[in-house]
């Protein structure tokens, strides 16, 4: 499959990839898990959805890009680091991505040409973690302590994927259950949504 996109699905696709990517894995001190380094990405009719983690964080990003027709969709995860290498840099970008290669996954931007690796192994089952819509929202009547540290990173990456002068509002859910992931969503009309998890921390 070779996609081609025009300026503004493109700078949609960079901002997505830069939010994403600061959910891998970094600390390689704590038992490495390369799997946990890589960005996880599906391609399907009308969407590419970006998955990462790094064991306290999940990120999950969805783009609506119509210019995707396709009945096969794909599957194949990525080196973070790699990935965010690949972008483009500058304003006004067109990316092409091409999948055609069964072992590698090619951006083009201009006279940029990078070809990465799909990486080996299988990515964890991350929609196991994922709450039901009949949470409250905005933790009603729960309450749970986080790092301050990861939840800064989450909304960092709200505002990355939705662009700055977006002001599309944060959802929080929080589940009854002790210790269950706590979940926030950001929904861009024309764009997509981005999704957010994180586990509490234990105070007792």
């Amino acid at each position: 499959m070779q996609i081609t996109f025009n300026i503004e699905d493109s700078a949609a696709i960079i901002d997505a990839v830069k939010a994403v990517a600061t959910s891998i894995r970094k600390d390689k001190t704590r038992g490495r898990r390369p799997v946990l380094e890589n960005v996880l990405i599906e391609i399907s009719d009308g969407q590419i959805k970006l998955v990462a983690t790094n064991g306290y964080v999940l990120t999950v990003i969805e783009l609506d890009l119509p210019g995707i027709n396709t009945d096969d969709a794909e599957t194949f995860h990525i080196d973070g680091k790699d990935l965010l290498r690949a972008l483009p840099t500058g304003t006004r970008n067109i990316i092409t991505l091409d999948t055609e290669t069964t072992a590698a996954f090619t951006i083009e931007s201009g006279d940029k040409s990078t070809t990465l690796a799909k990486q080996e192994g299988e990515y964890p089952n991350w929609e196991s973690l994922m709450i039901g819509s009949d949470v409250p929202t905005n933790g009603a009547g729960y309450d749970f302590t986080v790092s301050p540290a990861l939840m800064s990173t989450l909304f960092k990456q709200a505002e990355t994927f939705r662009g700055k002068k977006n002001e599309a509002p944060v959802t929080v859910k929080a589940s009854e259950a002790t210790m269950k992931p706590i979940h926030m969503s950001c929904v861009v009309a024309g764009r997509g949504q981005w999704r957010g998890l994180i586990m509490p921390v234990r105070t007792k």
